[in-house]
């Protein structure tokens, strides 16, 4: 369940951040017009200037600002639709030149304009001035771009994004994968460390064992002897009819012949025969440890 919420979590955070660059980049590259200049044409003797204006917008592109020749006047200018022309009061003439200003041209719609000029070299004296700032594209007769140049350059950087975004993505999975694998080496090693640390202690549990084992079965060994010699000085006693000595001083006398001086804190044992086979087994655990 945890990794189908990490899988749609990332699903999603991508999704998200690929419509947001794939917004921005259309953002940055979006026109919302075009501005067409050109080349004169020489009609009757006069020289005319073709200016086409084409809004992309669902509303009236305003505000375009248009360098002409300093002796134009507005209304000699002529529009395939209504636009409004006038001139741009309080600016200082540029020398040879001055500005006029373009607005009402209709959303969804290419509107003509022709200008007339007294010689034909003063047509490259017409250029918007505030094209980039309105997201128009300017198309001269000189600087005409094959479309599939200008597509290309759209989805080389499409590429460029999505290859950045990739980039981070594998970045960001590499990580994690490599903290995941160091945090599984660690696991392991303090699995393996536990592992030994176990079977040490276990091993010494064992040697325990087997010496409490020893040590009371000697024990036991000792009662069977003690049981033994007094089964028979007892039986002998009964048949000699001679003097018994003290208690004491037989318990005494017994315990220095046999030596068996672990029967005199009194606990009970188990069987004699298992001390040898205990013996063995804790000399075994010598030589393997």
């Amino acid at each position: 369940m945890q990794r189908l919420r990490e899988t749609a979590i990332t699903v999603v955070i991508t999704f998200g951040v690929t419509l947001l660059l794939n917004f921005l980049v259309d953002y940055t590259q979006r026109s919302r017009g075009a501005v067409s200049i050109g080349p004169p044409v020489i009609l009757a003797g006069a020289v005319y200037l073709p200016l086409d204006l084409t809004n992309y917008e669902n509303k009236p592109l305003n505000s375009i600002r248009i360098t002409v020749p300093q002796y134009l006047a507005v209304n000699s200018i002529a529009a395939s639709s209504p636009v409004t022309l006038s001139n741009v009061d309080g600016e200082p003439p540029l020398g040879p030149t001055k500005t006029i200003m373009l607005s009402g041209i209709e959303p969804r719609r290419s509107t003509k304009l022709l200008i007339r000029l007294e010689i034909e070299a003063d047509w490259y004296k017409v250029r918007p001035q505030n094209h980039h700032e309105l997201q128009l594209d300017l198309q001269l007769p000189e600087e005409v771009q094959n479309p599939i140049v200008r597509q290309l350059k759209s989805v080389l950087a499409l590429a460029l994004v999505y290859s950045v975004l990739l980039g981070f993505a594998t970045w960001y999975q590499t990580g994690r994968l490599e903290a995941a694998q160091e945090n599984a080496r660690e696991v392991l090693k303090t699995q393996a460390d536990l592992k030994d640390e176990l079977a040490k202690v276990r091993s010494e549990m064992r040697v325990q064992s087997l010496r409490i084992q020893i040590y009371l079965l000697a024990r036991l060994n000792d009662y069977s002897r003690e049981l033994s010699f007094w089964r028979d000085t007892i039986r002998k006693l009964l048949t000699s009819g001679g003097s018994v000595p003290p208690p004491e001083k037989v318990v005494e006398q017994v315990t220095l012949s046999l030596r068996t001086f672990g029967t005199l804190d009194r606990k009970t044992l188990n069987d004699f025969e298992a001390i040898k086979v205990g013996a063995e087994l804790l000399n075994r655990e010598k030589r393997n440890d």
